[in-house]
C-alpha cells in the first residue's frame, strides 16, 4: 500500500509495494521518468527490470536504484513485496551518479538495508512532528549504505562495444517511441544496420529490437489508459499510431485485452478496492 505526501508539495515518498498490484501513484511509477529518482529494497520475491538498455533479473535481499533521468522498465514478480523510496530530483541527497543492481550477501547488510527501509515507512505514514526529518534522514543513511556497499562490491567500469550501442538505443526509445518511427530509423540514427541492432537487443535482452520499442509503447500505452479517460483514439494519436483501429489490434495483440477491455478491468479494480473499503468502515 502507499499514501500521499501531507505537506501539500513534493517531498521524499515511502511505500511498500507488490508485484500483485500496478501501483500507479505518480511518485511510484516503475518506467519513464517522473521526477523522481527511486530506491527499491525487494525483500521477498523476484523479477526483472531494464535499467539503461540492459535487462536482468533480480531476487530476494536486492536493492536497486534508478536515476529519474535513466531509461527504465521494473517488472515485480506476482508474489513480490517490496520497499520503495522516491526522491524529488530537486533535492539532493548525494545519490548515486549511476542506476545500482546490487544483490546483499550477508544478514547484517540484509538487516540494516531493511530496517532503514521500513523505518522510512513508518515515518511517512506516522504523521508524527518531524517525520519528514527523519525521512532524509533515513534515505540519507540508505544511500551512504549503498555507497559503501558499491565500493566493496566494484567490478570492472568498462563495457562492451554491444553494451555501448544499448544504451544509446534505450535513451533514443525513450525520447522517440511516441513518434510512430520503425526499427530502420532508430537503426540508422545508431550508425548499424537492422540485423546488427536486433542481433545486439536479443544478446542483451532477450527480446528483439522491435520487441523493445513495442514494450515501451504499450508500457506507455497502459499508463495512459489507467490514469485518464481520454478517448483511445487520442492516446493513439499521441503514441504515434496511423488509426485507433490500429492501435487497438497492436494493443490487443500484445495484451489480449483491446484498450476498452483494459480500461474496463481497470475501473472494475477500482469499485473492488472501493467496495472493501466500504465494507471496513461498516465493520468498524
Amino acid at each position: 500500500m502507499s499514501t500521499t505526501s501531507t505537506n501539500g508539495g513534493k517531498t521524499v515518498f515511502a511505500a511498500s509495494i507488490s508485484g500483485s498490484v500496478r501501483n500507479i501513484s505518480a511518485q511510484l511509477r516503475l518506467d519513464g521518468a517522473n521526477g523522481y529518482n527511486k530506491y527499491i529494497f525487494v525483500k521477498k520475491g523476484s523479477g526483472k527490470c531494464m535499467i539503461d538498455g540492459l535487462t536482468q533479473g533480480f531476487g530476494t535481499n536486492t536493492v536497486i536504484y534508478v536515476p529519474d533521468s535513466c531509461p527504465h522498465h521494473i517488472d515485480l514478480g506476482i508474489n513480490t513485496q517490496a520497499y520503495a523510496i522516491a526522491i524529488p530530483t530537486e533535492m539532493d541527497f548525494n545519490l548515486p551518479t549511476k542506476p545500482v543492481v546490487l544483490s546483499l550477501d550477508t544478514a547484517n547488510d540484509i538487516t540494516t538495508m531493511m530496517q532503514m527501509f521500513d523505518a522510512a515507512i513508518q515515518e511517512f505514514n506516522s504523521g508524527n512532528t518531524a517525520a519528514e526529518m527523519a525521512i532524509y534522514s533515513y534515505t540519507g543513511l540508505v544511500t551512504v549504505n549503498v555507497t559503501r556497499l558499491l565500493a566493496e562490491k566494484e567490478e570492472s567500469s568498462k563495457t562492451t562495444a554491444a553494451q555501448r550501442l544499448m544504451r544509446k538505443f534505450s535513451y533514443q526509445v525513450e525520447d522517440e517511441f511516441y513518434t510512430g518511427k520503425g526499427l530502420e530509423h532508430y537503426a540508422r540514427t545508431l550508425g548499424v544496420t537492422s540485423t546488427h541492432l536486433t542481433r545486439v537487443c536479443q544478446q542483451l535482452n532477450g527480446q528483439s529490437a522491435s520487441q523493445f520499442i513495442q514494450d515501451r509503447i504499450i508500457s506507455e500505452a497502459r499508463r495512459l489508459l489507467l490514469i485518464s479517460n481520454r478517448k483511445v483514439q487520442d492516446i493513439a494519436e499521441d503514441l504515434g499510431f496511423r488509426s485507433a483501429a490500429y492501435f487497438t489490434r497492436f494493443f490487443s495483440t500484445r495484451l489480449g485485452m483491446s484498450p476498452k477491455e483494459f480500461r474496463q478491468s481497470r475501473d472494475r479494480f477500482r469499485q473492488n478496492m472501493e467496495n472493501q473499503t466500504q465494507a471496513v468502515d461498516i465493520a468498524v
